[in-house]
């Protein structure tokens, strides 16, 4: 039996569906959205601690700082944008039309990511800052055959792989503490070093350790194999550091450097349970053969749980170094950010972003910038402040791809609303 095609209306609603619900950027302020993430050298007060705490012992650093809400939620894939399902929505797909859609699919998967952090009631003093923050994660890595098979159909005596499957996600709560201190250096004006040092909590976690499935076609059927295992577990208390350092070469420069994550761990040791399982079956079909006959399909599957164990999660490790550049009321920055493993967040592919900030309305700044690389890979973003008295609030809009809505893959949404006094 042939395993029927799926319409062409199914296919697109299940792109939409993955533009729509997809995922992921590293973890930023408003601000540093609209930068496109240039924002390494910029960061002070109770932003600082995000992006390196040596910046909180500058001379430049406000006095206090405080944030009642900071929201950040980045949402993308790496193949398709909103051009695409528009494109394509309602039409009758032709073969050049599956082949445009199906080029759009790395090799590697269709990718989705899923990023959010929330802050509230975080402030900064002095050299000294206090924050509290909620982050979740999460990943899905789909096989490329799957989409294959959706939009073309089988192939008699074919047996399809599907292996590039992966999947994680977690949840942590993070209280940090951050100090930024000068030191006197004769090649610059300002000098500084610092340090976070954070208490983790881990929510759950939740991750695909394996999974493959082999589907072999035949004329009247079609043979499966397949096996999967899956680990969930909840954490407990852990810790973690950031560490940087930061110069104001003169009037007009600002150099900043830092790792964040670089030391400690989570671990995750409450109800911890591994499922493992396999299915099997030949000659399978879709519909039964009769009410009389016996039926004909037979799959064969097993599930085993495993309760008990533990391990430790390491938040992954960024190295990030930037700089800043005042021509009057003009800023521009550049950021290099670099990860150590691939997650919803950072990526071993090195970023590099660029940015501007125009201040000639003192209390509307206005704000664009440019990434390359990354898990982004090309994105714009787009930014501005209303900044009233003491009053702070900053919204920041990242684009996986130009800022227009048939092209971008995904985004990323930044709101700070707090205060800063000088």
């Amino acid at each position: 039996m042939r395993i029927r095609k799926m319409n062409s209306f199914i296919g697109l609603l299940i792109i939409g569906f993955m533009i729509m619900s997809s995922v992921a950027f590293s973890q930023m302020t408003a601000r540093g959205l609209g930068l496109a993430g240039a924002y390494t050298a910029l960061a002070r007060g109770v932003h600082a601690p995000s992006w390196n705490p040596a910046n909180l012992g500058l001379p430049d650093n406000p006095n206090f700082t405080f944030t009642f809400i900071g929201l950040d939620v980045n949402m993308t894939n790496n193949s398709f944008s909103q051009g695409t399902l528009n494109k394509y929505s309602g039409q009758h797909l032709y073969p050049q039309d599956i082949a445009d859609i199906l080029d759009r699919i790395p090799d590697s998967g269709l990718d989705l990511d899923i990023y959010a952090l929330v802050r509230g009631l975080s402030f900064s003093t002095g050299r000294f800052a206090l924050t509290f923050d909620v982050i979740t994660d999460a990943m899905v890595q789909i096989d490329k055959e799957i989409f294959e098979l959706i939009f073309t159909g089988n192939e008699i005596d074919k047996t399809y792989m599907f292996e590039d499957m992966d999947g994680k996600a977690w949840g942590v709560g993070s209280i940090g503490l951050s100090y930024g201190h000068p030191i006197e250096v004769e090649w610059a004006q300002a000098f500084a070093v610092g340090a976070t040092l954070k208490l983790l909590y881990g929510g759950a976690y939740g991750q695909v350790d394996d999974a493959k499935v082999a589907l072999h076609t035949e004329r009247f059927g079609f043979n499966l194999d397949g096996n999967y295992k899956t680990t969930f577990s909840q954490g407990s208390m852990g810790w973690g550091t950031n560490l940087g350092a930061a110069a104001q070469i003169d009037e007009k420069w600002t150099v900043s450097a830092g790792f964040q994550n670089l030391l400690g761990s989570i671990p995750f040791n409450k109800e911890m349970q591994t499922d493992e399982g396999y299915f099997n079956g030949d000659s399978l079909t879709i519909m039964a053969i009769s009410d009389d006959d016996e039926e004909e399909d037979v799959l064969v599957d097993s599930v085993w749980t495993v309760k008990g164990g533990s391990f430790s999660k390491n938040l992954p490790i960024v190295f990030r170094a930037g700089c800043a550049y005042r021509e009057g009321n003009t800023l521009l920055v550049a950021d290099y950010s670099q990860g150590f493993q691939n997650t919803a967040i950072v990526s071993k592919t090195p970023r590099l972003s660029f940015g501007t900030e125009w201040q000639g309305v003192s209390w509307l700044p206005l704000r664009m910038g440019v990434v390359l690389g990354g898990r982004t890979g090309f994105g714009t973003s787009l930014g501005f402040g209303i900044h009233p008295g003491g009053f702070v609030m900053d919204i920041g809009m990242l684009f996986r791809g130009f800022f227009v809505p048939n092209t971008m893959k995904g985004f990323a949404l930044g709101l700070d609303i707090g205060l800063e006094l000088n």
